[in-house]
């Protein structure tokens, strides 16, 4: 394994920037659109409905996206999502009712899609093989970053000049964001614009690593993309019910677990990742997995704020430490002229997990009350442990995923 490659590069900084302002515009106006659409008289259904037509779209859009992204470039396929996401931010202050709100909604969901997977996709390639879980791990810190201001900044702004304001706000920050996306070079861009000079260079390219011709759904592919999907079906229920859960049992200072999870999170990202390549991604995910669900089960018990904080700081910690392996388990099994189409399934799968997971645990809520959503969570977590001891898909230390030595 060479450990003297550098991980930062000017590529992976600017797909940061990118991956962190876009999600902290989308977050944003994920948080203030409900209030917008309450502005027309609408209902709680209709907002729930308005969620989820940006949702199934991004999700609809995901394997055309990673087709684009593998067979036309990630930088083109980034600068699509961008255009589409600044004008459905600013068009969405002009809106004159749910409808066309509903429009607006859809074609942000589509920015979302080909924006989140193709800076994904782009970081993923400019980071050293050899170094993946660490800087996927420094990548994710944007995002950590962008989901604590997204919201916050959003609502500021609404509340003191507007939504109009901030729609066309919004959509100017994206706008803008189109310079720094000029600046990212792709290896895999750069070869794809040599085919139409030399078909050969073009087609070593695309045959190097042994890449084939489609993604082929092998072990070491697929079992990341189920633990994602167990990840999120788990994680909406922090994201959806622990709210209630806080209001439920009259928690005071309840929303300060965001605050610390993402703290611990950050710290684990900064400081702890190169554990996985110095251990190995399997031991590390076999240690980090029942803390998580220590975390879960102790969130379905909290009756008062030291509790919740407790879980809060274990969540974080461990989160901090899985989500990276997961991603960079994938990567290290996919040749980089496949990563969009690997990419997109990984991100469908925390599309269809965040959405099922905040359908089931809502039946669970009503039928057996709150506490129970955190206890089903952490079964979820519970199959993700035996999902990767039981199987040899995540590579461990000095040793390929797959179980190849």
């Amino acid at each position: 394994m060479t450990t003297n490659e550098k991980v930062w590069s000017r590529n992976l900084v600017l797909a940061m920037l990118v991956n962190g302002f876009v999600l902290a515009a989308f977050l944003g106006q994920t948080a203030t659109v409900p209030i917008f659409a309450h502005a027309f008289g609408a209902s709680d259904i209709q907002v729930g409905l308005n969620a989820m037509v940006a949702t199934l779209t991004a999700l609809a859009l995901r394997p055309v996206v990673g087709w684009m992204l593998d067979g036309h470039g990630r930088v083109p396929a980034l600068l699509i999502g961008l255009v589409l996401l600044a004008a459905a931010s600013a068009a969405t202050a002009f809106v004159p009712g749910l409808l066309l709100l509903y429009v607006c909604s859809a074609v942000r969901g589509a920015g979302f899609a080909f924006t989140s997977t193709a800076c994904l996709t782009l970081a993923t390639d400019a980071i050293p093989h050899s170094r993946l879980s660490e800087g996927i791990g420094h990548y994710g810190i944007a995002g950590i970053l962008a989901s604590a201001a997204g919201p916050t900044v959003s609502l500021a702004v609404a509340q003191r000049y507007g939504f109009p304001a901030l729609w066309i706000g919004s959509g100017a920050l994206v706008a803008l964001l189109v310079v720094l996306a000029l600046f990212i070079r792709s290896v895999h861009d750069d070869a794809l614009a040599v085919r139409k000079k030399d078909e050969q260079a073009c087609a070593e390219w695309l045959a190097g690593e042994n890449a084939p011709q489609k993604l082929v759904l092998t072990a070491p592919v697929v079992v990341p993309v189920v633990l994602n999907l167990l990840v999120f079906l788990a994680f909406g229920s922090i994201m959806t019910f622990l709210p209630l859960l806080i209001v439920d049992r009259t928690i005071v200072g309840g929303g300060l677990f965001f605050t610390v999870q993402s703290v611990a999170t950050l710290l684990v990202r900064i400081f702890g990742n190169r554990l996985g390549e110095r251990y190995g991604y399997r031991r590390m995910m076999l240690t980090a997995l029942p803390a998580m669900v220590f975390a879960y089960l102790l969130i379905g018990f909290s009756a008062n704020l030291a509790m919740l904080l407790v879980a809060a700081a274990v969540y974080g910690l461990a989160n901090g430490v899985v989500q990276p392996l997961v991603s960079a388990s994938l990567m290290k099994s996919t040749p980089i002229p496949q990563r969009g189409k690997a990419n997109a399934l990984y991100m469908a799968a925390s599309d269809i997990g965040l959405s099922i997971g905040s359908i089931l645990m809502g039946t669970i809520s009503t039928l057996a009350g709150l506490g129970p959503v955190f206890y089903i969570a952490s079964a979820f977590v519970a199959v993700q442990f035996l999902v990767v001891g039981l199987t040899r898909a995540i590579p461990g230390k000095g040793r390929k995923a797959g179980g190849t030595p």
